[in-house]
């Protein structure tokens, strides 16, 4: 019996350890999340600055190619978000469930049943703002370059950044379209790796 008590406990520190991990880990793909979000504000507000001085007549095109940056930085936004899911749902659905046996609940599952329960706020502001501060960011950049160039014709490279920053915006809202469900929908939908 005293071999059995101590693989349980063994088993269980190892959990306990796990779950503290996971929650660490939890909290610095949060941290990159925000580091991209304030990446991103920055760079347009380099864009907007570095178009718009005097000295450089093609200035205005620089900022039609800011959209095109902000694909590969809301994507990897989405994946380190993506991340932090797979690992709150293990924790709540492996860990917790293994500890608490039905008795009470931890944080993953309470915060969960918070937010589902919530019919005043069906979107968390904190699962929309990433995407929004893409989406908008890339919808600013493309209307001040639209204010700012003037028509050319088709052949013009400018018309060329017009379709690949319309084409970006779109790339970016098809990333995050499961972000706008409603949590008790985005709760079903199972993830992918």
């Amino acid at each position: 019996m005293d071999s059995k008590d101590e693989s349980s406990t063994q088993a269980r520190a190892f959990r306990l350890a796990e779950y503290a991990s996971l929650r660490a880990e939890i909290l610095e793909r949060v941290k990159i999340e925000f580091q991209l979000i304030f990446t991103t504000v920055i760079a347009l507000g380099s864009f907007v600055t570095i178009s718009f001085t005097k000295d450089r007549p093609d200035g205005p095109l620089l900022i039609l190619l800011f959209p095109l940056l902000v694909v590969p930085i809301a994507l990897a936004y989405k994946r380190q978000e993506h991340n932090v899911l797979r690992i709150s749902r293990y924790l709540r659905d492996v860990t917790e469930k293994e500890f608490l046996a039905g008795t009470e609940s931890g944080w993953e599952s309470t915060s969960l049943a918070q937010q589902t329960a919530s019919n005043n706020n069906p979107l968390p502001f904190r699962r929309v703002f990433g995407p929004l501060v893409f989406v908008f960011s890339q919808l600013l950049a493309l209307l001040i370059g639209m204010y700012e160039i003037e028509w050319r014709g088709w052949l013009d490279i400018s018309t060329t950044l017009y379709i690949s920053n319309v084409t970006s915006i779109f790339v970016v809202l098809y990333t995050f379209r499961r972000h706008f469900m409603p949590v008790r929908q985005q709760r079903d939908t199972p993830l992918r790796r």
